[in-house]
């Protein structure tokens, strides 16, 4: 399976080729990354489980802290850990490279943006609330929060995505790839353009199709939190089961489509790379 990434492409072309290799490829690509893709999706059914309202779980969990907070950690990580998994099985197909050397690869770039997400979120609250106390506008310090936040997502995501492709891509090692995130936002419009409206038809597929699993998250919250009240339960016996699963078959239609927006962001670093090649010839011509 040979694929021409490094090409001059546009954003719009780079979305095109995606969605060509993905429904070109749709079959193979299943069968080479279901199990990555299903584990992923039932971890993360699991930890968005805990987290609605259970009048059981609280109870336990108020009864048995430490544990609580080590199975916490445990879903976390382990949660975590699948989606590096999965994120690695694709890069593994779309490139041919191993999927030892993308799992490590990708653990690092992980790590990486946590850490700057931490960094991040700290600065804009500190930020958020001195400029509401300086504007006299505490009661939207939240608000000012969450806007920082945003604004600061969407500018670092692009030259953060251009350095990870090249790192996975075996272009250089990992200083190396931290230090190009500067040539990131030389390309800035292109990945975001391409960021972007990825995922806003993402986004608007999967919010369609995951009607079915918001509605029951409804129904467990209205029917948990009638039974802390001391109602009885509203819900048959299989419904944590059918909660569970269908948010499992969601979760997999997401993380699947999500391969469409991670082909069409290697596109693009592909395209960046033709650019920056181009323009050095032309200098030593």
């Amino acid at each position: 399976m040979e694929i021409d990434i490094f090409k001059n492409r546009s954003f719009s072309s780079c979305m095109h080729e995606a969605f060509k290799f993905i429904t070109t490829n749709f079959q193979d690509l299943i069968k080479k990354t279901w199990f990555p893709i299903l584990l992923c999706s039932f971890l993360t059914s699991f930890l968005i489980y805990s987290q609605l309202p259970n009048k059981q779980l609280t109870e336990w969990s108020t009864a048995h802290i430490m544990p609580t907070i080590y199975i916490g950690l445990l879903l976390i990580i382990s949660v975590i850990t699948s989606f590096i998994y999965y994120i690695a099985s694709f890069l593994k197909f779309f490139d041919g490279f191993s999927l030892k050397s993308h799992f490590k690869k990708v653990t690092a770039f992980t790590i990486f943006a946590i850490l700057v997400a931490i960094v991040a979120i700290v600065a804009c609250m500190y930020g958020g609330i001195a400029i509401a106390a300086k504007m006299n506008l505490r009661h939207l310090q939240f608000t000012l929060i969450i806007s920082l936040v945003a604004l600061i997502v969407m500018i670092i995501s692009a030259p953060i995505s251009y350095s990870f492709f090249k790192y996975n891509n075996n272009k250089c090692n990992f200083i190396q790839a931290i230090k190009s995130i500067k040539l990131g936002f030389k390309h800035w419009g292109i990945t975001t353009a391409t960021l972007f409206l990825s995922s806003l038809i993402t986004g608007i597929i999967i919010s369609i199709i995951a009607i079915p699993v918001w509605i029951l998250f409804i129904t467990q919250a209205v029917s948990q939190l009638g039974a802390l009240d001391g109602d009885p339960l509203g819900t048959p016996v299989y419904f944590t089961v059918l909660l569970i699963g269908t948010n499992t078959i969601i979760n997999a239609i997401t993380f699947f489509a999500i391969y469409w927006l991670l082909a069409a962001l290697y596109f693009t670093f592909g395209s960046i790379e033709a650019q920056e090649l181009e323009k050095s010839t032309h200098l030593i011509k």
